[in-house]
């Protein structure tokens, strides 16, 4: 939550920015994103809340969400190369289980994009986000 203080200094941000208060562009909502050192101007909150949901999945996607996917792709890698005999491939439990969690990781970031990608349309046009 934006305190008093950082309310009057991100007015004062815009303002030095674009020459009027954020209010007279319709921005009447105004709130600090900490993670991304960022004063966010929105015509309503629920811009703000879906830019906010938004960077955090973006965030999350590109911190954690891929290294359990590198373990998977070992795993299948692993299963492959182990599978492999003179007589034919022989399914083991590392091709099983890494497809099928490859599969289900899929599903999730399907479910992730979609709803990165709701909130995108929110955000489209009813928010401006200025660095402090």
């Amino acid at each position: 939550m934006i305190t008093q203080k950082q309310q009057k200094e991100a007015e004062k941000l815009y303002q030095n920015m674009f020459r009027c208060l954020p209010a007279v562009d319709g921005y009447k909502y105004v709130d600090i994103y900490e993670k991304q050192s960022a004063y966010l101007y929105g015509k309503s909150s629920e811009a703000i809340e879906a830019y906010k949901t938004c960077q955090n999945i973006i965030r999350f996607m590109l911190t954690g969400f891929m290294w359990p996917l590198v373990v998977d792709i070992i795993i299948l890698f692993w299963g492959m190369f182990k599978g492999i005999h003179p007589e034919g491939i022989i399914i083991n439990w590392q091709l099983v289980s890494g497809t099928l969690f490859f599969i289900g990781y899929f599903i999730y970031f399907l479910v992730l994009w979609h709803k990165c990608s709701v909130a995108e349309k929110k955000v489209n046009g009813n928010l401006v986000w200025i660095n402090y």
